[in-house]
């Protein structure tokens, strides 16, 4: 299904890009999974570096459901590409970790508050159907930034806020299953303090070292509110032993 590869080589460091990586019609259905799986399954509030949201690992969670299977498994071919492309043995590569993230406008009413729509069905008796009902209820929440809060995060982390490494694997990949522009990308730091930027197309991948220091580029949240910034994260490395196969 992908349309195009491309790989780019800077200071002894491979940059693998993907685009049109799954066929059009799966794409709401990612991005909503997605983001479904972080509401359920997102990381302790306490534990989260915002932005973005953030998932518990999901891999090894998700690698029997039958939808994430097939997803996984389409990443895991992009991998072994880009293996056979920098010459890497893939014999004792497995994947480490993967998770979630998303940047939305999601900000509560005020602290502590959010107003939660719901959805009940009703039977009606004068046209014999059931009517779907909708319901606005304002709950206490914890998990959720003011406005004020978001765009103070967004601004303070725009573009270096948010450098980091995973340097105990081997092989990063970035998938974008959301995103208002492809501006809002990923930078990584190379030697001598060069940048190199991959733009977040959606529907896209990236695959690089990630033990190079990298960030995502937010968003303002004013921009949140025509699309939000998803993306999907795994990791891999090489170990001594396998016991595992990509």
């Amino acid at each position: 299904m992908t349309k195009s590869i491309s790989v780019k080589k800077y200071d002894d460091e491979y940059f693998y890009k993907a685009l049109d990586v799954f066929p059009d019609h799966l794409l709401d259905d990612i991005a909503q999974e997605a983001s479904a799986w972080i509401d359920a399954n997102r990381k302790p509030f306490s534990d989260e570096v915002y932005p973005p949201e953030a998932s518990i690992e999901s891999y090894h969670l998700l690698i029997e459901n039958p939808f994430w299977s097939s997803f996984y498994t389409e990443l895991k071919k992009h991998i072994l590409k880009y293996c056979q492309i920098t010459k890497k043995d893939t014999s004792n590569l497995k994947v480490d970790q993967s998770w979630m993230t998303r940047v939305a406008d999601n900000a509560v009413d005020s602290p502590g508050f959010k107003a939660i729509e719901t959805k009940e069905r009703e039977w009606s008796s004068d046209d014999h159907t059931w009517k779907t009902l909708s319901l606005v209820q304002t709950k206490e929440v914890d998990d959720r930034h003011t406005r004020e809060e978001i765009k103070r995060r967004l601004q303070q982390n725009n573009t270096f806020g948010n450098m980091h490494s995973h340097e105990t694997n081997d092989i990063g990949l970035i998938y974008y299953a959301k995103n208002p522009d492809p501006k809002y990308g990923t930078i990584v730091k190379l030697s001598d303090n060069k940048m190199f930027k991959n733009d977040g197309e959606e529907n896209s991948l990236i695959i690089f070292n990630p033990k190079l220091y990298h960030t995502a580029v937010y968003p303002q949240i004013e921009e949140l509110e025509s699309s939000s910034r998803i993306t999907i994260v795994m990791d891999c490395s090489f170990m001594e032993v396998s016991n595992q196969e990509l």
